[in-house]
């Protein structure tokens, strides 16, 4: 009796709370990661502004190139399997970093960090979204929502503070969470019984066995706003920082704080996402996300003082957790090849920061912050126009009973 209690917490642990470990360990990675290369570039290697602008935009755009063409080279793996090998490949990458000393190869580790992570966060969101579907999947990916983006939350605090007491700190620590995040995985694949069990399939060309979900053709719709909405987000953290301190007057700690509420009220959001169903395969709350995002952009001008722009952060905030939201959750609904649904919504994503961060950058060197955010709402209500010509051309697909043949 006693070895069946000691054995049973193991038992009750699931590829769910491994997963959402696996997200918060590669958030706090990402987020100390980012800021710390920063600092670190500079410091050590002595880059310009533009070498690390290039140094970023070169992650950015080898993800989104490796998930459509490295990721699908490991199909033949299953998603834990696939999630091993990125692991490995990061943390090499980190190792190589720190033990060279040499300027380009820091650029070419990046890209090799970032094929590794082609393979890290499609295969980790395929492997949660194994056999779910509606209420059930939601609610799994608000748990994993709201784990890394708490990871998200902390990463850049602890990325300065251990940047302010040495260069290279941020880059150990983030090796060294790759190694706890390999022992997760090791740990639980060889004694978790509900682990070692789970044989998911594997993602290659085949169909999957996942459970039939109302085929939706919304993920367009979706797609388009996870695109526009975390554009505007990447314009207002590549110019409100500035905007805040040259024109505002306002301390850089509070800048700080300003964004840091835009972050904690993104994980309510996923949690508030998570517990309501009444978005889902709704075309209306799609383009809903976009009108407001417009009129957030247009108020935020208007924000000068620090209560008028706490609102606008918060809803900011609720608005990337929900385009985020929505377009995971309608790239998995009815999609037989998951994983490469989920790999176009990692690319929605990506390239809306790298487009608003560089948009962002030009906009405010040769306009304002207030032209930049006004021509940006203008972009996102005319994507709103589009999203519902296309909302309204996939309900009228499923009304008639069309089933999706788009090869997800």
């Amino acid at each position: 009796m006693s070895t069946r209690f000691r054995r049973l917490p193991r038992a009750l642990i699931g590829r769910t709370a491994v997963i959402c470990a696996l997200a918060f360990c590669g958030m706090l990675v990402a987020g100390a990661w980012a800021i710390g290369m920063t600092y670190y570039l500079r410091e050590v290697h002595s880059a310009t502004g533009i070498e690390i602008g290039c140094f970023f935009a070169l992650w950015a755009v080898t993800y989104v190139v490796s998930c459509h063409l490295v990721r699908p080279r490991f199909d033949r793996l299953r998603p834990k399997q696939a999630v091993a090998v990125g692991i490995a490949v990061m943390f090499c990458a980190k190792a190589v970093v720190l033990t060279s000393g040499v300027f380009w190869v820091a650029y070419a580790c990046n890209a090799v960090y970032a094929m590794g992570a082609s393979l890290y966060w499609p295969m980790l969101m395929t492997w949660l979204a194994r056999k779910r579907i509606g209420v059930g999947l939601s609610r799994r990916m608000s748990l994993y929502n709201v784990c890394w983006s708490a990871g998200a939350t902390i990463s850049p605090f602890l990325g300065a503070w251990l940047s302010q007491i040495e260069p290279a700190l941020p880059l150990y620590f983030s090796a060294g969470m790759w190694i706890v995040a390999a022992a997760i995985l090791l740990g639980a694949m060889l004694f978790l019984p509900r682990i070692r069990a789970d044989r998911s399939f594997k993602t290659g060309g085949r169909k999957t066995s996942s459970p039939r979900d109302p085929a939706t053709r919304l993920r367009y719709a979706a797609w388009l706003g996870a695109f526009l909405t975390f554009a505007a987000i990447g314009v207002v953290a590549r110019m409100f920082p500035l905007w805040g301190t040259e024109v505002l007057g306002l301390e850089k700690t509070t800048v700080g704080w300003l964004l840091l509420v835009r972050t904690l009220f993104l994980s309510l959001g996923f949690a508030a996402m998570g517990a309501a169903v009444f978005w889902h395969y709704n075309s209306r709350f799609l383009v809903g996300i976009l009108l407001v995002l417009g009129a957030a952009l247009i108020a935020i001008v208007f924000a000068r003082a620090i209560p008028a722009l706490l609102p606008v952060m918060f809803v900011l905030g609720l608005l990337q957790a929900a385009a985020y939201f929505a377009s995971m959750f309608h790239s998995t609904a009815g999609a037989e090849r998951r994983a490469a649904a989920l790999a176009v919504h990692e690319t929605m994503l990506n390239l809306g920061l790298l487009t608003g961060g560089i948009v962002g950058g030009l906009l405010y060197q040769v306009l304002t912050f207030e032209h930049g955010c006004v021509l940006f709402a203008a972009l996102v209500l005319i994507g709103a126009a589009v999203q519902t010509w296309v909302c309204h051309w996939a309900d009228g697909l499923e009304g008639r009973g069309t089933r999706a043949q788009d090869g997800f």
